[in-house]
């Protein structure tokens, strides 16, 4: 949500925002157009056909009242009005017949079927209206069934085309591979055994996935029994090895959607607009670099690919750099000395959390450590600091390291203590430091807990004067102007989500979160942060965070992602990606309301047309075929989600004409009337909270 919460922010994003309007409201054209097309085919006159809606819209009362236009276009047109309604959320085809108000709807049916058989009508307007053969209630039921499915078919029509012209020998759809280029500590994958370096070759059944499909099957899987996975991992020698596993994914760290915990493959080309963090030692040699160079050698030592890179930053920690770069258009090759990432700190040391995952045939798991374990000694001296235990080991000269662990009886009524001697087995990548610690040489995965252990003397939190035993609760950027606050924005767009939504909600490690804030934001940004004292929560304004001696193997260059194109060879191969496509994303959409009502997924992942239209900016950004791939998603998504059997939905309708067409006869008011306004309340309640969700995205 982060990037969706960014994109409003920049404004050389708004054009890329309008084209993907215009896609949204393509795909609502094409819908209405749908029961537009066969209601005139049945002889049906419509009176409207508006994309979006126009409510009548006044400002005073009586007399005095003022009109407001309801339409930003509209155009009479033989017997039809056409326009744009000043409300985006939809829209609609008026035919004759066809009224808003559930309660006459019935009535109308029965009248005009009455009005048929008889022999005479007096002349009157609405003895008229009833009776005119081109009304929709004087169609049969099988030409009103055509009549209210043709929307939905439309889009379906629609996105296999949009999906086929995509996946065109003339476009080609980029997408980010599934190779795996680190594996985030203590989550699914991590201790199932996957590694850096691995590629995902099927997940869920889904062959081949793009990093796409493999987000999307994580948060449809089925969470009980897992989600089966087929790794492909190449060994010495260049030989191949199969490895399935059945991966539970968990919602961690105070995320909305659970994760197994893989990051995507990343190319060592400098990427596009920003290639070097804020705040990192990357800053001081920026000006001598551009988008589209390469990292070929560090210290001397050629690297192919992003793992390699991340070994030799594992194997220099803590050490200045040379960097050796490549760029492209010219076949320069060059050096650039880079210095140590040293964090940004506030002066917290925290209690020391427990194993939370230890990785498979690691000198951890061998000795016998277990998730749950707490580490409380390494060779007999206390843990300290948990956020430079890792550090500290790399420094270890010892063969050997024996850990003092307190571990929970079975009953969980008692604890015990227990020593362990373990061999480091030094691994070739470096850590992933998100909501979890990681020793890589032992395998073993810890958090860090966010009750405080001690205050480092002269440091921003002794100022503040946290005390031990203070429990962090919650944390709020506290940026020194409003311009800087927009840059904070920018940067770290989603504290806002963090702070005051999770607010301290299980698997949230505060003390990492409060880590990474202080090397992203501006260096005189202060916080504030809440913490339970004596059960009571208590305000603490702190300054900004200072340079420590903790380093953190990354340096600060931001990369582009691994990606690939696919591409049809000729048209029949692109519709049978495009229907592929199409079946997916309907598919996806049923899994998705089925995890929604069930409780498995948050109804924080809905959007509003906020946020749909600045995902559809995203994708127009990336280009036509990505836009195209994106309105196929959303097309088959409107048609799944219009024929829902919820009443003045079209499947809603659809029910009452099937009613109809097996006992003869409309369906009774005393049960139309109830659930049309049921499911109209449904709808606006519904939209009112998506609506709700974007603002607060948005604008709070």
């Amino acid at each position: 949500m982060d990037v969706i919460f960014a994109a409003w922010y920049s404004v050389e994003n708004w054009p890329y925002i309008a084209m993907g309007l215009m896609g949204l409201g393509f795909v609502i054209f094409v819908h209405e157009l749908g029961h537009f097309l066969v209601a005139k085919m049945c002889g049906v006159k419509c009176e409207k056909f508006y994309v979006g809606f126009d409510p009548p819209l006044k400002i005073g009362w009586g007399k005095a009242s003022i009109r407001l236009p309801s339409a930003l276009w509209k155009k009479q047109w033989g017997e039809t009005e056409y326009g744009i309604g000043i409300i985006p959320l939809g829209g609609y085809v008026k035919m004759l017949g066809q009224d808003d108000n559930p309660s006459r709807e019935a009535e109308k049916i029965r009248e005009a079927r009455q009005a048929e058989t008889a022999e005479t009508a007096e002349s009157t307007d609405d003895a008229n209206y009833l009776t005119d053969p081109r009304s929709y209630v004087a169609q049969t039921v099988p030409e009103r069934m055509a009549i209210i499915s043709a929307g939905v078919i439309m889009n379906l029509i629609f996105a296999w085309i949009f999906a086929t012209i995509a996946f065109s020998p003339s476009f080609g759809v980029p997408y980010i591979r599934c190779d795996v280029a680190a594996v985030i500590p203590g989550e699914a994958a991590y201790q199932a055994g996957i590694l850096p370096g691995d590629r995902i070759v099927e997940i869920n059944g889904v062959k081949k996935p793009r990093f796409k499909d493999l987000r999307q099957e994580v948060i449809l899987g089925d969470f009980e029994n897992g989600i089966p996975v087929t790794v492909e991992r190449t060994a010495s020698g260049d030989t191949v090895e199969t490895f399935q596993y059945k991966l539970r994914p968990q919602n961690s760290d105070g995320r909305l959607i659970k994760i197994i915990g893989v990051s995507p493959a990343k190319t060592l080309e400098l990427a596009d607009g920003t290639v070097v963090l804020p705040g990192s030692p990357a800053v001081e040699v920026a000006d001598q670099l551009k988008a589209g160079d390469q990292i070929v050698a560090v210290e001397g030592e050629d690297v192919e690919d992003y793992v390699a890179y991340s070994a030799a930053l594992a194997k220099h920690a803590g050490q200045p750099i040379s960097v050796t770069f490549a760029r492209p258009e010219t076949g320069e090759r060059f050096p650039v000395d880079v210095g140590v990432y040293f964090m940004r700190r506030y002066g917290l040391n925290m209690r020391m959390g427990p194993i939370v995952g230890v990785r498979p045939d690691s000198p951890a798991a061998r000795a016998g450590l277990k998730s749950g374990d707490i580490i409380e000694k390494v060779n007999g001296v206390d843990v300290g600091d948990p956020l430079t235990l890792p550090q500290r080991l790399r420094k270890e000269d010892r063969n050997q390291i024996t850990l003092q662990v307190l571990r929970q009886t079975e009953n969980g009524d008692d604890s015990q203590q227990l020593s362990f001697t373990l061999t480091p087995a030094p691994v070739p990548w470096g850590s992933e430091m998100r909501g979890k610690m990681e020793i890589p040489s032992l395998g073993i995965a810890y958090k860090i807990s966010d009750v405080i252990a001690g205050v480092q003397a002269d440091s921003p939190a002794a100022k503040a004067k946290f005390l031990p035993g203070d429990k962090i609760v919650a944390i709020d950027l506290k940026p020194a102007n409003e311009a800087q606050a927009e840059k904070e924005r920018a940067l770290f767009p989603d504290n806002r989500l963090l702070t005051q939504e999770i607010g301290g909600a299980e698997g949230v490690s505060w003390v990492l979160w409060l880590r990474s804030v202080a090397q992203s934001i501006q260096e005189d940004t202060g916080v504030e942060v809440t913490v339970l004292r004596n059960d009571k929560p208590l305000k603490i304004a702190v300054s900004p965070a200072t340079a420590s001696r903790t380093a953190v193997l990354p340096r600060g260059f931001v990369f582009v992602n691994e990606t690939d194109i696919m591409r049809a060879n000729n048209l029949r191969e692109a519709m049978a990606l495009g229907w592929r496509e199409t079946k997916y994303s309907m598919l996806a959409v049923y899994r998705f309301l089925h995890k929604l009502v069930s409780g498995q997924v948050s109804p924080r992942l809905l959007g509003g047309p906020g946020t749909i239209a600045t995902v559809a900016g995203m994708s127009a950004k990336q280009g036509v075929a990505s836009l195209l791939l994106f309105l196929t998603m959303l097309s088959a998504n409107l048609a799944v989600i219009n024929f829902l059997p919820i009443p003045v939905l079209d499947g809603g309708h659809m029910v009452f004409l099937a009613l109809e067409a097996i006992f003869r006869r409309p369906v009774s008011e005393k049960i139309v009337i109830p659930l049309t306004w049921a499911g109209l309340l449904l709808i606006l309640a519904l939209m009112l909270f998506v609506i709700g969700l974007d603002v607060d995205r948005f604008i709070l």
